[in-house]
């Protein structure tokens, strides 16, 4: 029982400093590697400017409306515009829509947290937002985005409860990647 702690508590910290030292400037490096090489010169879509203050629902449906395109080496974008990117073949995951709700909740006047959960570390992992705003009477709320909206719950930790019940993870980790 003890040792199963410890190597959860080991698995938190490794994804800690994976987020911190290692998913920090790699992510970012990647994408400029893909943007710089293989669409050297290709101009995005300005699309970011005219909805970035769209209503939630909007915003939403935009994001629901473009595909999921599996990640060939995981990095989050670091234009939004490049979210809307279509001639990409690949690499348009979880952690894409999570920085866009990100982007978008800071933009909207949200606190944002853009949060890694593992079941098993480096293997059933995924990529959310949350996002909080004081609520009358001094009680925030946290509004959970997933590829979409999935609900408002009153602590960060009914939302971390929500994503594993979702996804079936039995005895998760997780860890803030980027927050406002």
């Amino acid at each position: 029982m003890a040792k199963e702690g410890l190597i959860k508590h080991l698995e938190g910290f490794m994804l800690v400093l994976y987020l911190k030292l290692i998913r920090s400037w790699v992510s970012p490096l990647i994408y400029w590697v893909f943007r710089f090489t293989k669409y050297r010169g290709i101009e995005l879509p300005k699309v970011w400017f005219r909805v970035k203050e769209y209503r939630m629902e909007d915003f939403e449906s935009l994001l629901l409306a473009c595909p999921y395109k599996r990640d060939l080496l995981c990095h989050s974008p670091q234009e939004p515009d490049f979210f809307f990117f279509e001639p990409r073949k690949r690499n348009r995951g979880c952690d894409d829509w999570a920085r866009m709700w990100y982007w978008w909740g800071l933009e909207n006047g949200y606190e944002a947290y853009e949060i890694a959960i593992y079941d098993q570390l480096f293997r059933n992992g995924h990529m959310f937002t949350v996002l909080k705003k004081p609520n009358i009477g001094n009680r925030s709320v946290y509004k959970l985005m997933d590829y979409e909206y999935c609900g408002t719950f009153f602590t960060l930790e009914d939302t971390i409860n929500r994503v594993k019940r979702q996804y079936g993870y039995r005895k998760p980790f997780w860890a803030i990647n980027k927050n406002s």
